[in-house]
């Protein structure tokens, strides 16, 4: 899982967008409170390479952004062979307000 910290000076609503997905695994965004405990909202494709939005309405405030790939059962690697590629494939995330 990858974890970024998104900080708003006025109540707004973001949308992030995975732009640019690994092909091989269906992934998903999570929002999340400051704490990383409270889930807000939750969005994820329904197969590997999809490109998807996920949208929030905040409050001024501190909040998380998760992205991971979704289907966990297939995520393990036992350190034979070559490690499963959407550990090293880059993703982009953009993130928008929306009006």
């Amino acid at each position: 899982d990858d974890w970024y910290r998104l900080v708003l000076e006025r109540p707004a609503t973001v949308d992030a967008e995975l732009s640019v997905a690994p092909g091989d695994h269906r992934m998903r965004m999570r929002f999340w409170e400051a704490d990383g405990t409270t889930q807000l909202n939750t969005e994820g494709g329904n197969a590997g390479g999809e490109l998807f939005t996920l949208q929030n309405t905040f409050t001024a405030g501190t909040y998380l952004l998760s992205v991971e790939v979704a289907s966990g059962e297939s995520a393990a690697w036992n350190g034979d062979g070559t490690q499963p590629s959407f550990w090293t494939s880059p993703y982009t995330v953009q993130l928008r307000e929306t009006p």
